[in-house]
């Protein structure tokens, strides 16, 4: 009988208890979320071990998103009943949502950063709520994230904003945001921008790539009609579809004389990708150099020959590096001509990335003079580096020749990423040059690869250049270790980093801690959770932002 009547009351308190969270669930549901903190705080006082209650409390504080008192009592109710990491997520949700309500664009930023990191549903309304921001840094962050978040509200919002964008970088983002998704929604409206030449001509440009990217199936007659068009962003946009689809290339080579520069040198890209022979002797001393340098490309592959000297030594810096770089994309067509020009140019960036051309193609007559080349560009050039692409080429040139910057990622930032991929390439051919490099880079800088470009930009380090990086979490300079360590965590996600940046943490400035609590969620080991969640209580928003997104990848690992 006893053990009946100590279940009876067992059972008696867990109904009693059971009311008041039936109560707070029904004005969470209408959406009184004052009604319910106000209900679970009355209801805490009279079952102060009830955890069910207690997780309703936290629920209904992060849906008013009082982030502070959140992270507070959650604490709390850690300390009370254990670790929970199922309620741990929804803590870290809703401080990124108080983050996307907060008057700071930067802590926006932040917060649109995280929401997409989380990669689950929760993080489209942020997602959304961004690009129509009245921050352009915070639309065009969104816009970038946007292309790699394919949901319906997604794409309803990139098409919502199309029309209202005026800030141009952005409204390219969107663009090809909506090209990227391959959203059959947008068709009608890229299809308009293209058609219109009041655009400027990158927009145009991206509409015409965009709408391409949608559409499958064009016939014969339609891109005919394309052709005949008035508008030049049309006649780009038959190029870009014969380019694609490598059919009917006979309609190309009727666009190569046409009275537009970008629409001549997309016909060529559309034959020469799909290796339709033809004579462009003409365009070579075509007046705009892009054409002409293409048509080189052109020729060359196609087995004629062609003299590259105008170009890749004209008095034009930029000229010069832009001519190495279709010179490189002859591959093994022009594999002589990209060894003689990188053994005889004067010019460090010319060398530079010829020397990147002959390391592709493996080219065994001057393999070990291209990557000696690499190795010392990468010690003794000091200017920032950027990639610069047109057409189908794309080169590292120095970011004072860079035209056009939309100022989304910042030119030390873009440096960096650049160098990256380079150190990259070398660490494979040459471990001892390449930990030489990374160690003089280091020195003079260290890493400021902020979250949002590693989320955008970062691709996952090599095992080489994982290992050579390794080497250096023993370094006498502390610095250097806590620097290489950031690289092996964002770029490598290796578990290697975290004691060095764990125990970095404490002394680390405001930006270093930023970088280290992004590092800790790039590897996503869940042993740093413990780490991480006191980490919440960190007094500046953006450190508490970043921890939450940090363990969100945590726990989803």
């Amino acid at each position: 009988m006893r053990w009946l009547l100590v279940a009876s009351t067992f059972l008696f308190g867990t109904l009693l208890a059971a009311e008041p969270v039936e109560k707070i669930r029904n004005h969470m549901l209408i959406g009184d979320f004052w009604s319910a903190r106000d209900e679970a705080k009355k209801a805490l006082k009279e079952h102060p071990q009830d955890a069910a209650i207690y997780r309703c409390y936290i629920e209904a504080l992060i849906a008013l998103g009082d982030e502070k008192k959140l992270v507070r009592q959650w604490h709390q109710y850690r300390e009370q009943f254990g670790e929970d990491k199922d309620l741990l997520e929804k803590v870290c949700w809703g401080i990124i949502k108080a983050g996307g309500r907060s008057s700071s664009p930067q802590v926006r930023i932040i917060a649109t950063l995280a929401a997409y990191l989380g990669r689950d549903i929760k993080g489209v309304e942020i997602i959304t709520c961004g690009l129509g921001d009245n921050n352009a840094f915070v639309r065009g962050v969104a816009a970038q994230l946007a292309a790699q978040y394919p949901d319906r509200a997604v794409q309803k919002a990139l098409l919502s904003r199309l029309p209202k964008e005026q800030i141009r970088p952005i409204k390219v983002q969107v663009i090809q945001a909506l090209g990227a998704m391959r959203a059959e929604s947008a068709k009608e409206a890229l299809y308009a921008i293209a058609a219109d030449d009041r655009e400027p001509p990158e927009v145009k440009a991206a509409a015409a790539i965009g709408w391409v990217n949608i559409v499958d199936d064009v016939s014969r007659e339609q891109v005919e009609r394309l052709v005949q068009s008035d508008s030049w962003g049309l006649r780009l946009l038959a190029c870009q579809l014969l380019a694609k689809n490598g059919e009917d290339l006979d309609i190309a080579k009727s666009l190569l004389q046409d009275h537009h520069a970008t629409v001549r040198s997309a016909a060529l890209v559309a034959l020469g990708l799909h290796k339709a022979g033809g004579d462009v002797e003409n365009l070579l001393d075509d007046p705009d150099d892009d054409v002409a340098i293409t048509a080189a490309w052109f020729s060359t592959i196609n087995g004629h020959e062609v003299s590259w000297d105008k170009w890749l030594k004209s008095e034009n810096p930029l000229l010069r590096v832009k001519a190495a770089a279709a010179l490189n994309s002859t591959g093994l067509q022009g594999v002589d001509l990209i060894r003689s020009h990188f053994l005889s140019s004067d010019d460090p960036y010319v060398r530079l990335n010829l020397a990147f051309g002959l390391i592709g193609l493996r080219d065994e007559a001057s393999l070990k003079k291209a990557v000696k080349q690499l190795s010392h560009s990468l010690v003794t050039t000091d200017e920032r580096w950027c990639y610069n692409s047109w057409a189908i080429f794309g080169a590292i040139i120095p970011n004072r020749l860079q035209q056009g910057d939309d100022g989304l990622i910042d030119p030390e930032t873009t440096n960096q990423l650049v160098r990256l991929e380079a150190l990259s390439k070398l660490s494979v051919l040459d471990p001892k040059a390449a930990q030489e490099a990374i160690l003089a880079f280091l020195s003079a800088r260290g890493w400021g690869v902020t979250g949002a470009a590693a989320a955008l930009l970062l691709q996952e380090g090599n095992h080489e250049m994982v290992q050579v990086t390794c080497s250096l979490l023993d370094h006498e300079n502390k610095n250097i270790r806590v620097q290489a360590a950031l690289i092996l965590s964002m770029w490598g996600r290796d578990s290697a980093a975290i004691e060095t940046l764990q125990a970095s943490y404490s002394t680390a400035d405001r930006s270093t801690k930023e970088r280290i609590l992004e590092g800790l969620g790039r590897v996503g080991d869940e042993g740093t959770l413990s780490f991480l969640d006191n980490c919440l209580d960190e007094p500046f928003q953006t450190l508490r932002l970043i921890t939450a997104s940090s363990i969100i990848q945590t726990i989803n690992h």
